[in-house]
């Protein structure tokens, strides 16, 4: 049933992408409707997808990973102008209108699988994604120990994640206090209460010496900065000694890297990673990769969230809401765009492969609300909407470890 319903929702997409392009369309005879024939060709998209696309990213790889995904919009266009070729009633004129077919084919099919609440992590492609994860457990035997995975919502306080369970802000979070699965705590991060002394400590259980996110260092004469490449490497080094909470885990989007055997977009061992330590896993970027609509999803709800913050800056604006600064500055829509929407997708979307893996240990951070409550103010209603997207990831995690791991997991979210 749920195949046949996404595959009417392409066909829907294909349609309305036909209708929005100048140098795309759908030509009857009249023998069948567009419907039919656009439902057509989402089926042989669909084979193509399947058959050809998983090659050809393969192949262009190490393009994709240098211009961060953005290749695989290439690759996309090229299943288009392929599927012309096969299908006489489907003419794409060119690849520029294929480029842009690509695109607007993502953002109508996240528009309408949204509306009917269709879970991503059902789909035919992450299915794919995941049995290849699962060839992984199967080449290593599994501790049929407890896992432990800690999802960081970075910058939000006690009172702050109160307030988003009172107010429905985070609906499955409650739920999940409401049930007794989980409980609300307080928690005594210490000074300086910042990310790579927090994670520090958390990781290594030894965080002495790191007075601030910034300081300068009079002995050495220079300045440190916590999220440097270089200087987040030389704190994580002081600490690592191989007992680090993710040791045989994973580290997801963190500064400090837990003496992780795997670490994916983590600062302190992305450019000089130890031998013991990987640190590009290009697998794990091919499978976030093959899925044809997981980046473009990701790159069309990051531009969405740019656009918001342009709305929400006017409005803050227009009522003179005070304090206030410049959220234009350093490209802040941009930042907030990749942090809030893109690093977020692409973390969970590694977070479930790696549950899949049963992977021991996993720690990841989110970004997003922290990022938004620097320029916008930690109370205020932009900052706090942030949460509802960081909720849903929780969910989304919860339910492939009750449907999908092979081994139990203690699930902490923390700040």
């Amino acid at each position: 049933i749920r195949l046949l319903i996404v595959t009417v929702v392409e066909g829907l997409s294909l349609r309305l992408m036909a209708w929005i392009i100048p140098g795309i369309s759908i030509v009857t005879d009249g023998s069948s409707g567009v419907l039919t024939e656009a439902i057509s060709i989402a089926i042989v998209l669909a084979i193509l997808n399947g058959l050809v696309r998983p090659i050809l990213v393969l192949l262009t790889l190490p393009i994709s990973i240098v211009t961060l995904g953005l290749f695989t919009l290439v690759i996309n266009a090229l299943m288009l102008l392929l599927a012309s070729a096969f299908l006489p009633f489907f003419q794409v004129d060119g690849f520029w209108a294929a480029l842009l077919g690509a695109i607007i084919l993502s953002a109508v099919n996240t528009l309408i699988t949204g509306l009917i609440t269709i879970d991503d992590d059902h789909s035919f492609y992450d299915g794919v994604v995941q049995w290849i994860s699962r060839r992984k457990l199967e080449e290593k035997e599994v501790d049929p120990g407890r896992g432990i995975i800690m999802l960081e919502i970075d910058g939000l306080s006690y009172q702050r994640m109160q307030r988003a369970l009172d107010k429905g802000i985070m609906p499955f979070a409650k739920r999940l206090v409401g049930k007794n699965s989980h409980a609300l705590s307080h928690t005594d991060c210490g000074l300086p209460s910042q990310t790579s002394a927090c994670q520090a400590g958390i990781m290594y259980g030894d965080n002495h010496d790191i007075p601030a996110f910034r300081w300068y260092d009079k002995e050495q004469g220079r300045l440190y900065v916590s999220n440097n490449f270089k200087d987040a490497a030389e704190i994580n080094g002081r600490y690592s000694n191989g007992q680090g909470l993710l040791r045989e885990g994973t580290s997801i989007n963190n500064l400090m890297a837990g003496d992780a055997n795997k670490a994916i977009l983590t600062m302190s061992v992305l450019i000089d990673s130890p031998e013991e330590v990987d640190a590009r896993s290009p697998e794990d970027m091919y499978l976030v990769f093959v899925n044809p609509y997981f980046f473009t999803r990701a790159l069309v709800l990051t531009i969405w969230d740019i656009l918001v913050e342009f709305f929400q800056m006017v409005r803050q604006r227009i009522r003179n809401t005070w304090p206030r600064i410049n959220r234009l500055e350093k490209a802040y829509p941009i930042l907030r765009g990749v942090t809030n929407v893109f690093m977020r997708d692409v973390s969970t979307y590694t977070v479930i492969l790696d549950i899949i893996r049963g992977s021991p240990a996993i720690y990841t951070t989110y970004v997003g609300y922290d990022e938004v409550a620097h320029h916008a103010g930690p109370d205020t209603k932009d900052a706090m909407d942030t949460l509802r997207g960081i909720d849903k990831q929780l969910e989304r995690i919860l339910e492939v470890i009750e449907r999908k791991a092979p081994r139990p997991y203690d699930v902490f979210v923390l700040s």
